[in-house]
């Protein structure tokens, strides 16, 4: 992947079944768009290499995912892949790169919210 969103889980769904987590980004980070050859907003990305997550609602800033497999604890940073990343580039100002699970670089976006 080329670019994921980091996000925090905020709740599990605990007691309401299992199978469904809520993360703290939602449109306003990734986009509302969909892509007519994929399910959902984007996925979420298992952080044991297991099965993966599909967000199935977003709010403006909350996301709402369903998986198969293991739902991440509250409080875990789990990575998003959004479906359409253009809209994605244009909501922050810095991006972080990561090579190998080390941080390397800081990348400011010089041209964020001027209009000439």
């Amino acid at each position: 992947m080329a670019l994921v969103v980091a996000s925090t889980v905020v709740d599990t769904g605990a007691g309401r079944g299992g199978g469904s987590f809520t993360i703290d980004a939602g449109s306003k980070a990734l986009s509302a768009e969909r892509v007519d050859s994929l399910d959902g907003f984007g996925l979420v990305l298992a952080p044991s290499g297991g099965t993966d997550a599909v967000l199935t609602r977003l709010s403006e800033h909350h996301g709402m995912a369903t998986t198969a497999g293991a739902v991440p604890r509250v409080g875990e940073v789990v990575a998003v892949v959004p479906n359409h990343v253009c809209p994605v580039v244009d909501h922050f100002s810095a991006y972080v790169v990561v090579r190998g699970g080390e941080v390397v670089d800081h990348w400011p976006v010089d041209a964020r919210g001027r209009l000439t």
